[in-house]
């Protein structure tokens, strides 16, 4: 916290505008705090709108992987629809092994994918993230819940918002290896997929996230007046 302190008392010297990819109703207090010493401008969430035309940095030859892992998802029903029929072996007994996964169409396994393209798709029911900014803000947007297993950086802050604050999706524990293992994997599947009454509000909670996020980057919107305001910025100083 004091690196970050010292860091915002230096930049407060210049006054700068700060561009941050949040949404101004996820952290009103925090933004309140932070302009006291920055000016910042929020412009989150900033999510492609469309999953046609991108460049992927790391990208590689993944063209049959996407095809055979977005198929598989099509052919499964829409979160909101997913049934359990209560003779899955492995969700009792814990973490199977890659292979026996893909074997039994349980799961897929890929080298890469589009990550907002998947979570995107309506089949997908849960995001098990290292909290990354940028993914939390993904998993938002989508409306997915959270299973967050954060490791270092932002990432242990974004996961206590996710649990505490936003009360979209719960925090994995770790055994004493640091691994989380398949039965605490499975449990806190059960704790966002579930139906539970703790798994209902996290999907509800979740979806007025989700309305959020679409309203901020609506026509006439913050986003869209907060960068107007940003450009003009730089119009009034040319003149």
């Amino acid at each position: 916290m004091e690196m970050f302190r010292e860091l915002f008392e230096s930049m407060d010297q210049w006054r700068p505008k700060v561009l941050v990819n949040t949404i101004e109703e996820l952290e009103a207090d925090v933004l309140v705090e932070m302009k006291r010493h920055l000016d910042v401008v929020t412009v989150g969430p900033m999510v492609r709108s469309s999953t046609d035309a991108r460049i992927h940095l790391f990208e590689l030859d993944v063209g049959v992987d996407k095809k055979r892992y977005m198929e598989w998802l099509r052919a499964h029903p829409d979160r909101d629809g997913v049934e359990d029929d209560g003779d899955d072996e492995s969700s009792r007994h814990g973490s199977p092994d890659l292979e026996n996964t893909q074997q039994s169409q349980q799961g897929m396994v890929v080298d890469w994918c589009d990550q907002l393209e998947v979570l995107s798709h309506p089949a997908v029911g849960c995001f098990f993230s290292h909290c990354g900014w940028n993914s939390t803000v993904e998993a938002v947007a989508s409306g997915v819940p959270i299973v967050g297993v954060p490791n270092s950086y932002d990432q242990p802050t974004n996961a206590y918002l996710v649990e505490e604050e936003w009360e979209v999706g719960v925090r994995g524990g770790r055994n004493s290896d640091g691994v989380v293992t398949g039965t605490e994997l499975a449990r806190c599947i059960e704790l966002v997929m579930g139906d539970g009454a703790k798994a209902v509000a996290i999907r509800e909670r979740m979806k007025e996230l989700k309305e959020i996020a679409q309203a901020a980057v609506s026509t006439g919107r913050s986003v869209e007046r907060n960068l107007c305001d940003f450009v003009k910025t730089f119009q009034a100083l040319e003149s």
